[in-house]
């Protein structure tokens, strides 16, 4: 019987610490564009007109205005959502959002 009890605080506190963890990450769909070393205008007028570039030589029918402007905050923003993880391809994963988003 009271080894029953051990297991029964032993799982709700390894359950509150996973909790614990799990709400300490930002979530991964928040918005908002906060880059650790902010663009300069200069900056994100050339990125975005790449990434009109790209879109309009691709066959798909996207609004390119719309990719162009999803695709560059993703790029500029270099701080991944996780701390310590990294994205194997920052450019394949800004237009991949994009491409979905618009």
């Amino acid at each position: 019987m009271f080894a029953e009890y051990r297991i029964y605080v032993a799982m709700v506190l390894s359950g509150a610490a996973i909790l614990a963890v799990v709400f300490s990450f930002p979530a991964l769909t928040t918005g908002g564009y906060s880059p650790g070393v902010p663009a300069t205008e200069a900056q994100l007028d050339e990125v975005i007109a790449e990434e009109r570039d790209f879109c309009e030589r691709q066959p798909e029918d996207l609004d390119c205005q719309c990719f162009a402007g999803v695709s560059g905050v993703v790029l500029l923003n270099g701080n991944p959502r996780v701390p310590g993880a990294t994205y194997a391809d920052q450019q394949d994963l800004a237009r991949s959002q994009a491409a979905q988003k618009c």
